[in-house]
């Protein structure tokens, strides 16, 4: 039987490796077709076919290879195959504009997965401006998507919004219709962090909609479980279950460990919500993951949820050891999530304490100021729901549905 099993995970694996060079080859058709078909020649200068051609094809192979790593969650191979690209192009002289670009996308990428926002800032800046010399309208929608990425990992979301707009116009421009879905995915989890809701929905509609159209799966899974997670917040938890299935499934298919892990978090969060089984298994198998493609963030967040799932199922002794691991990765990680994580570690401590149920509660009161005080409106409507289901544990029916009412109040101007 263990036989069978690994002989059906390598097939799983080799399909979800075919499959995302499918997406790569894709993404390159689409850059072709969006270029101009007039006959003139690129701005790139004379033909040099004997000093460009051999590393042309090494350096293509080898960038793509790069990315797929870098999508299986592989940092440290990607990272070494992209670094061994940047040094063939310094011997070299002389290569493609676009396989430069390729090369630098993915160390961006690579930067921006470990935190290391400036590095990732200055490899894109470089894409754009080839992009902008080149007259490449495809890679300078990507160059300013990614730009984008990195400024809301970095709060910068007013400058972020423009790079977005801009993306949006460059795409329309030149035909870019996958690119234009990734940027509207992105103009998405902008207005998603910044409480935005009703633009939020409007963006991540066209996101899944234009993705579903151009069959990026990896963009089409985190179109689908971004979105998940932003209904499962406002309460509808039933089509957020629906969207991270759907989302799951795409993830495996794509073989994209990163995006895999985020999905199967959110739809652990999601059937949490609503009582069903598989919950704890699926944020889990996310925390797992997570932690394999450096998502400290993610890994923060689904931990978060896990000791929730497993105090509300009475398992004290499994969250408590939780809540330990849990302070353990938030004191080894410098994302933004800090407040955050503040605010849950009191929750959740107050969850899994066997003292009296008024020091439990002066406790719950607590991190609810604490969220107040920090704006974040996601964590201050947890922080009620969680508050009213200690009291619904100690039959304290009008605290339950004090904090019940309180939840739903933020949810509806949030609507």
């Amino acid at each position: 039987v263990a036989d069978h099993q690994s002989a059906r995970e390598r097939r799983r694996a080799l399909d979800g490796q075919r499959r995302l060079r499918e997406d790569l080859a894709g993404q390159e058709r689409d850059r072709q077709r969006a270029q101009p078909q007039d006959g003139q020649p690129r701005r790139a200068g004379p033909p040099r076919r004997a000093a460009v051609q051999r590393p042309r094809w090494n350096l293509d192979l080898a960038s793509a290879e790069a990315e797929l790593l870098f999508h299986q969650g592989d940092l440290a191979a990607a990272s070494a195959l992209a670094t061994a690209c940047r040094n063939e192009i310094a011997n070299a002289g002389a290569v493609p504009t676009i396989v430069a670009i390729r090369i630098d996308n993915v160390l961006g990428k690579i930067a921006w997965q470990m935190g290391r926002y400036e590095a990732a800032l200055s490899r894109f800046q470089v894409n754009l401006a080839r992009a902008e010399e080149s007259g490449d309208g495809v890679e300078k929608v990507r160059a300013l998507t990614n730009l984008a990425t990195v400024q809301i990992q970095r709060e910068n979301y007013l400058r972020a919004e423009d790079l977005l707009k801009a993306a949006v116009r460059e795409a329309d421009a030149c035909g870019d219709v996958a690119g234009l879905a990734v940027a509207h995915l992105n103009l998405a989890a902008l207005h998603h962090r910044t409480w935005d809701y009703g633009r939020a929905i409007d963006a991540y509609e066209r996101a899944v909609a234009l993705l579903r159209q151009v069959g990026r799966r990896v963009y089409f899974a985190r179109a689908l479980c971004n979105y998940a997670d932003l209904l499962a917040t406002l309460g509808d938890a039933t089509r957020a279950v629906t969207l991270a299935e759907e989302a799951v499934e795409t993830a495996r298919g794509a073989g994209d460990k990163h995006v895999l892990g985020i999905s199967l978090g959110y739809l652990g969060s999601a059937k949490a919500n609503l009582g069903q089984a598989g919950a704890a298994e699926h944020l889990e198998e996310a925390i797992q993951l997570c932690r394999e493609t450096n998502s400290a963030r993610q890994t923060l967040q689904f931990l978060v949820r896990l000791v929730e799932v497993r105090a509300a199922s009475f398992e004290i002794g499994e969250a408590r050891r939780l809540l330990a691991e849990l302070a353990e990765e938030a004191s080894r990680t410098t994302v933004a999530a800090a407040p955050e994580i503040a605010i849950w570690r009191r929750l959740l401590s107050a969850a899994v304490d066997e003292t009296s149920g008024a020091s439990r509660r002066e406790a719950c009161e607590d991190a609810i100021r604490l969220a107040e005080a920090t704006n974040d409106r996601e964590a201050l409507i947890r922080a009620h729901r969680l508050v009213g289901s200690l009291a619904r544990l100690e039959s304290d029916w009008d605290t339950a549905e004090r904090h019940a009412l309180a939840a739903e109040n933020i949810v509806g101007k949030m609507r």
